[in-house]
């Protein structure tokens, strides 16, 4: 069965479609001079920006106020810190340290400095896609998703960092 493929773009961050569940079948990214970074996530807010550091498994957390509660889902997007090293993005359950601080574990063993930036959303969103592209790549980056495409349940959110221009492709 085939179905007509649509597409958004966007040149900041931000919501892509309006609250609908689709289904990303590609993936178009525009860099700058300067080293960048797309995350999509979908989500019914804005992500929160947050920071980090990992050690070991263990990914720590920091963010003022966050109200969240042990056992709750969070998705997450990490940029990389200043020798390169960055945690694995993805969706995982948290335990609260306190007030602005909790943990989640890594399925990898890495070392990230603390006070790294990160992006989360939190209950039913999620993380979907990260995609780094390297310093002066200016051209148009494709990343076709093979099979029935990236499942997004809900809005689909583009995080640009140092990105001219992103477009989805979608069913």
């Amino acid at each position: 069965m085939s179905s007509d493929v649509k597409s958004a773009q966007i040149h900041q961050s931000g919501f892509m479609l309006p609250n609908e569940r689709i289904r990303i079948k590609g993936i178009s990214v525009r860099g700058t001079a300067s080293a960048g970074q797309l995350d999509l996530f979908a989500t019914d807010t804005a992500p929160v920006s947050a920071t980090y550091g990992q050690s070991g498994n263990t990914i720590t957390f920091s963010s003022t106020d966050h109200g969240l509660k042990t056992g709750d889902r969070i998705g997450t997007a990490f940029s990389v810190d200043g020798s390169g090293k960055a945690s694995t993005c993805g969706n995982r359950i948290i335990t609260v340290v306190d007030a602005n601080t909790f943990t989640a574990e890594c399925i990898n063993s890495f070392t990230v400095t603390a006070g790294t930036a990160c992006r989360y959303v939190t209950g039913e969103n999620e993380w979907l896609f990260t995609a780094t592209i390297a310093a002066t790549d200016i051209f148009q980056n494709y990343f076709e998703v093979p099979s029935a495409g990236i499942l997004a349940k809900n809005q689909p959110f583009a995080s640009l960092i140092n990105i001219s221009s992103v477009n989805i492709f979608y069913a």
